[in-house]
């Protein structure tokens, strides 16, 4: 937990972890996907620091990251 209060973006990363937590905790499947889907959002923003917009961070994440392959 330290290494995540360290970083820079760790406030957002903390607030995707907890819209994770509640999903996982929701009763509902809808209410589930749509927190899944909060928590996406709060995740990879952090990827566009320009705020260009969703394209382009979800590009950025998936880049981030090496290729299995």
């Amino acid at each position: 937990m330290k290494k995540l209060q360290a970083h820079k973006e760790g406030p957002m990363i903390e607030r995707s972890i907890g819209w994770f937590r509640k999903a996982r905790d929701a009763d509902n499947a809808v209410d589930s996907f749509v927190m899944q889907w909060i928590a996406f959002n709060s995740f990879y923003g952090i990827f566009d620091p320009q705020k260009k917009g969703d394209l382009t961070a979800i590009g950025n994440l998936i880049n981030a990251h090496p290729s299995t392959d």
